[in-house]
């Protein structure tokens, strides 16, 4: 099953673990937007803290962090496939501070958004693209 395995053989933790599915699920519909940790613990129906261990154990990165990859691949995407600007696309992935948004875009891809929409699209690590 394609997009399904996060490694070798091995399932991926949003399709095996129903709370981090519903956090994933939870994400994709409110992309734009304010997704805290409180709130992605709500969801899950645990404490914040115990949600946090539990993400980055299952996951293997923090909350945060996964949450800005979901948002720059997404913003990549559109991207990709749209004529809107830079800032009206950070938006939509609910960036609210354009710089923020740049510098995350930039991080993940080692282009700027502005790089990226003109043609310039490296493949992210891993050698991919993944909107999952």
């Amino acid at each position: 099953m394609q997009g399904t395995t996060t490694g070798p053989f091995r399932p991926s933790p949003f399709v095996y673990d129903r709370r981090l599915g519903k956090v994933r699920l939870f994400v994709k519909e409110h992309l734009e937007g304010d997704i805290s940790l409180e709130t992605a613990a709500d969801v899950a129906g645990l404490e914040r803290h115990y949600f946090s261990r539990h993400f980055y154990r299952a996951v293997g990165v923090h909350f945060r962090e996964w949450l800005h990859g979901v948002r720059v691949r997404s913003a990549a995407k559109i991207l990709s496939k749209h004529d809107e600007s830079v800032l009206d696309v950070a938006y939509s992935v609910g960036y609210r501070d354009i710089r923020t948004f740049q510098r995350a875009f930039k991080g993940y891809f080692g282009v700027t958004p502005r790089e990226y929409k003109l043609g310039k699209r490296p493949l992210p690590p891993g050698g991919q693209l993944r909107f999952d």
